[in-house]
């Protein structure tokens, strides 16, 4: 039986004595999505930062495909296979290509062109804007870049920070099908969002409030509970993020 990509058990953490996550607990299977979905405050960037190693666990275990990453430092997770898209995603300053070559960190030359060719298989969109400046994209084709970047570093865990975060409706449709071509490519993702479109890239979703876990589930049955659903996403403009 292969490892889980993610196992989160009992983690609590916080920033100096402010206390934001309280005994958490998820898995993620490989090769599968997960939305961690939640109100702005609700602590879902501060998990997502405690499993890249950018926040300390107070307590509680991290576990990457079956391996304890708790010790380990951001730069030694990476290096194990996970990214980290921030909101931001992008160095607005550097060309598309220039962005997608950081992301490939120490690969060598023959490597960041290998990698470079899979990316543009994925979003062909790029090829023609390798020049151009990522600030000066729409705000669909900067996260394309943002996701894209990640790539470059062959991860196989890749996590994504509200990859709605900024745009309108119809980029964000833009960014949920730009994950549905990952999803064929069978990369295992956590999503943190409060933008219930992206249940549609998904298998599972957790629903964090207050830094804690409400609910965690397959997206079937977070969707067939009328009354979570309502709770948390109930008004008629959270969707548009």
């Amino acid at each position: 039986m292969e490892p889980l990509a993610l196992e989160i058990n009992g983690v609590s953490s916080g920033y100096g004595r402010v206390q934001v996550l309280w005994d958490v607990s998820f898995t993620v299977n490989q090769g599968s999505v997960i939305v961690l979905l939640g109100a702005n405050g609700a602590g879902k960037t501060t998990l997502l930062k405690v499993i890249v190693g950018l926040v300390k666990a107070w307590s509680g275990e991290v576990k990457a495909f079956g391996e304890d990453i708790g010790r380990l430092n951001t730069a030694r997770r990476v290096r194990n296979g996970i990214a980290y898209m921030s909101e931001q995603g992008i160095f607005p300053g550097l060309s598309v290509r220039e962005n997608l070559a950081l992301g490939a960190g120490r690969a060598s030359k023959a490597e960041v062109r290998e990698r470079l060719s899979l990316v543009y298989d994925m979003f062909p969109e790029l090829v023609e804007r390798g020049k151009s400046l990522a600030g000066s994209l729409s705000g669909g084709q900067r996260k394309m870049v943002g996701i894209s970047k990640c790539l470059m570093a062959k991860p196989k865990l890749l996590i994504l920070d509200e990859p709605s975060s900024g745009l309108s409706p119809k980029f964000v449709a833009e960014v949920v099908e730009q994950l549905h071509t990952l999803r064929s490519f069978g990369i295992t993702m956590v999503i943190a969002e409060q933008n219930v479109s992206f249940l549609e890239t998904a298998d599972s979703a957790c629903v964090l409030e207050g830094g804690r876990i409400n609910f965690s589930g397959g997206v079937d049955e977070f969707e067939g509970d009328e009354a979570l659903h309502a709770a948390f996403f109930g008004l008629e403009g959270i969707q548009e993020v």
